[in-house]
């Protein structure tokens, strides 16, 4: 094809077919939603299925699950970090079909004065793309 305005015109349709973009959702979004849902008891939720040394006989609620991870360097002299991120994604609903969400995270790291590795852990989550509210079942916990 040598005709300029021809391509032009290819070029501006495709990429007006595209989808919509969608705004991620904001670091005070994600924090918001994660606190709103403390009370989430991990028995509900597959792949979140954690016990703790202070609760070990009970099953444990999403606050009480980050309170553990938090509590990993008190009363010493090492550091903890707090990273958090999400990523469009998509999840498979029970009929099949796609739902867009945004893919969360929150990570701690755990270093010692000098800077070396201790620990670490991680929840990630699906938000809904479009109200931001927490999916259901998606909580995972590394």
């Amino acid at each position: 094809m040598k005709n300029p305005a021809l391509l032009a015109l290819l070029f501006t349709a495709c990429a007006c077919a595209g989808p919509a973009a969608v705004t991620p959702p904001q670091a005070e979004q994600v924090f918001q939603v994660f606190m709103q849902n403390m009370a989430l008891p991990l028995s509900s939720e597959p792949n979140c299925q954690q016990t703790s040394a202070a609760n070990p006989a009970q099953s444990l609620t999403l606050g009480q699950h980050f309170a553990t991870n938090l509590s990993v360097s008190y009363a010493s002299d090492n550091n903890v970090s707090v990273k958090s991120s999400c990523t469009a994604s998509k999840f498979e609903q029970e009929n099949g079909q796609l739902q867009p969400v945004w893919d969360c995270k929150i990570e701690l790291q755990e270093q010692d004065a000098q800077g070396e590795f201790i620990s670490s852990s991680m929840t990630a989550f699906y938000l809904t793309a479009d109200s931001k509210t927490l999916l259901p079942g998606s909580l995972r916990c590394f």
